[in-house]
């Protein structure tokens, strides 16, 4: 009897190739994830810097309803650590009446989600913050409450925004800080 010469795959070579296939294509994918994981980071980057450049441009430029409205970012990590809510209230407001509730005069504007799993883990080593700019004369001023929910100013040069994917550790390259210099309204990171 004649044997036919067939060229085929045995079962123990096509076990090999696809484990070696597979083998590919785990050790690729780590890379891939992580590279990812640190674009989550550099967007995120972005967008805060962005809402603390449109915060303080709203104060300077939107008028509604025919009077200005001064504009703050509050910032709660107490409640949720991704999320940055944007708020307007009237001109004739003083600081002595800024409270970080929603009331009849104070309205809010807009609310940013950050990237999904990024989360804001500290601003300025306080656990909230509220960025105040004001209309028309561009004074800006910012505070922050204590557990006790007393509002208390600070007075720094620069507040770092500390944030990451995950919880990640400080020595991680998940995990960034961003500094906004508040007398220029410049962030660098």
């Amino acid at each position: 009897m004649k044997f036919l010469n067939k060229k085929a795959f045995s079962l123990i070579e096509l076990v090999v190739s696809m484990t070696i296939f597979f083998l590919m294509v785990m050790v690729s994918y780590v890379p891939y994830n992580f590279y990812m994981n640190k674009l989550k980071v550099k967007t995120t980057i972005k967008e805060i810097s962005q809402i603390l450049y449109e915060t303080r441009n709203m104060a300077v430029n939107w008028i509604s309803d025919w009077t200005n409205k001064s504009i703050w970012l509050w910032i709660d990590l107490w409640v949720n650590d991704n999320v940055l809510k944007l708020y307007s209230y009237p001109f004739s407001f003083t600081w002595s009446q800024i409270i970080n509730q929603e009331t009849p005069d104070i309205k809010l504007i807009k609310t940013y989600s950050l990237t999904k799993w990024m989360g804001i883990k500290k601003i300025a080593w306080k656990d909230n913050i509220l960025f105040y700019f004001d209309a028309i004369t561009w004074n800006w001023k910012y505070f922050f409450w204590d557990s006790s929910w007393i509002r208390n100013d600070i007075n720094l040069d620069e507040i770092e925004i500390n944030f990451s994917y995950k919880n990640a550790l400080e020595t991680s390259p998940l995990f960034w800080k961003l500094k906004y210099f508040t007398k220029t309204n410049i962030v660098d990171y």
